[in-house]
């Protein structure tokens, strides 16, 4: 994210690397697709990416779909230094970075399938605002997706107070670390000074700040630092309701098509009498989608656009999830009734949970269960599925039911079930000599956050961390053990228990480092 009204404070505090998941083209062509729009196919489309800061995200991207182009600009003369040097590091040429100012982009830039604006509409100027939504009409393909986000009303009405708190208290600082880790703290302190603290919806409301928006990385103040700077310490932070930037495109000829987080546009977890009450309310989806907002306390949004006269259809189809890729993070649940009632429960980490009493269904998700995070096609899902069943081909209407099974999950949770446009492709099995994907290689050296290759963010332990810096492909697991307990000797890492032998600390390392493969490898970390 850059604030293209200030490139000199990123040049000075440049923003920190991080991947965005739900920016990946796989990921928004799916939903396109589940809409009715033939998005351009991702292992062989055209991305640009506005305020691309350090290139982290365009990077990850160009790695794993080598025949992709990927154009990034941003305003940072420091950041696309950075950029083109890490490309130049992993020997991508399939990503261009461009020192650009977003008001100089024209047409003449070429038509792209995906546009990304992430982290920047909030934090510019309202004509660099007006000018990011002229590019997303102006350089997007016929049937392209543009993702912008941005802080949202009403939510943002609480963490504007806490801003405005930050900026007064800091108001006499310069020094940009100081003037963070000062807000920080004082936040920090505020919540314990409230009266009643314990029963206060005000320092309940700090807490919650503080946890879900500053979770400490130990020992990295600086990068964390960064985030505050150029997030809620930034000159120019402009949250807007949802209706108010729907218009906004609406007058570029562009129309709102769902938010990247396909599960956030669904009602599932809205009574039937809330769900009921919002139909009176809202007329058409916009105001519906504004009026969950206001249901939600909305923050932010992650919002993605076509054209005016692009045909969606909002009607979820069964039958379009045929031509994507399914992944499943869910696991089976223990249920005693389930040899009775023929039920199978899944649960997955955020709480959602789906059941079934379909045997393709059941069989499938099982297979998901087995090969995650592993992706694969919806057809060859039958095949599977209906092979473990002893089915040599399912009717039509047990294949419909599948799919319309998985695409409910999908609405539920992108953990129960996620939709994707491309497969994927990373090791699972562990090899001899286990390497890291070279990208993992070159973040781990600064910060215990990494992209894995399905396009997310992993934030290692201390033990991951010192093992993933070995896995370059030239260390076997005896000399990965070397090399760790030369850190323990050297006094650089401690050993798995005290007083313990040095046999016995080798003996620990091994079983230790066996756990971390096992971990890296359903992690997406590993390459073949």
């Amino acid at each position: 994210m850059t604030d293209q009204a200030s490139p000199s404070s990123y040049d000075h505090i440049p923003y920190p690397d991080l991947v965005h998941s739900l920016t990946h083209p796989g990921r928004v062509a799916a939903i396109a697709t589940l809409l009715n729009i033939q998005p351009a196919p991702v292992e062989s489309c055209r991305v640009l990416e506005l305020g691309c800061a350090s290139g982290s995200n365009l990077l990850a991207m160009a790695y794993s779909l080598p025949d992709s182009i990927f154009v990034g600009i941003d305003n940072s003369a420091r950041q696309v230094e950075v950029a083109q040097h890490t490309a130049r590091q992993l020997g991508l040429a399939n990503v261009t970075f461009y020192h650009l100012d977003i008001l100089d982009l024209t047409p003449n830039f070429g038509q792209f399938d995906y546009i990304i604006a992430h982290g920047v509409y909030a934090w510019v100027p309202p004509h660099v605002q007006d000018k990011v939504l002229d590019i997303c009409k102006r350089n997007l393909s016929p049937q392209g997706v543009a993702y912008v986000s941005y802080n949202t009303l009403p939510g943002w009405h609480m963490l504007l107070m806490v801003r405005e708190m930050m900026q007064y208290h800091t108001r006499d600082l310069t020094d940009p670390q100081q003037r963070a880790t000062e807000a920080r703290a004082f936040i920090s302190q505020l919540a314990t000074m409230i009266p009643d603290a314990g029963k206060s919806a005000y320092a309940a409301l700090l807490d919650t700040y503080l946890d879900s928006r500053h979770k400490a990385v130990a020992g990295y103040d600086a990068w964390q630092n960064s985030v505050l700077l150029h997030d809620e310490l930034s000159d120019i932070n402009e949250p807007i309701y949802f209706h108010e930037f729907a218009s906004r495109a609406d007058r570029h000829d562009l129309q709102y098509l769902a938010e990247a987080n396909f599960a956030h546009v669904m009602l599932n977890d809205l009574s039937p009498e809330a769900v009921e009450q919002l139909e009176q309310y809202a007329r058409d989806t916009i105001q519906l989608e504004q009026y969950l907002d206001f249901v939600r306390h909305q923050t932010f949004r992650r919002t993605l656009l076509c054209h005016t006269d692009v045909a969606v259809d909002r009607t979820l189809r069964a039958d379009r999830i045929r031509s994507l890729y399914v992944v499943s993070r869910a696991h089976p649940v223990a249920d005693e009734d389930a040899a009775t009632d023929g039920v199978a429960r899944f649960q997955c980490f955020d709480g959602a949970t789906f059941a079934s009493d379909h045997p393709l269904t059941i069989t499938a998700l099982h297979y998901l269960t087995e090969i995650s995070p592993r992706a694969i096609g919806f057809m060859p899902l039958v095949q599977e599925a209906s092979s473990r069943l002893g089915i040599d081909s399912p009717s039509s209407e047990d294949v419909y039911t599948l799919a319309l099974n998985l695409l409910q999950a999908f609405t539920y949770s992108a953990q129960l079930i996620e939709l994707m446009a491309y497969d994927p492709a990373f090791a699972i099995e562990i090899s001899e000599r286990p390497q890291a994907s070279p990208l993992a290689l070159l973040q781990v050296q600064n910060v215990p956050l990494v992209s894995n290759l399905r396009h997310e963010q992993v934030e290692l332990d201390g033990l991951a961390y010192a093992v993933l810096r070995l896995l370059d492909g030239q260390h076997d697991r005896a000399a990965i053990i070397d090399a760790l307990y030369a850190l323990i000797e050297s006094g650089k890492g401690a050993p798995p228990q005290p007083n313990m032998t040095p046999e016995e600390v080798r003996q620990a390392l091994a079983r230790d480092l066996e756990r971390t493969l096992r971990w890296m490898a359903r992690a997406s970390l590993l390459v073949g």
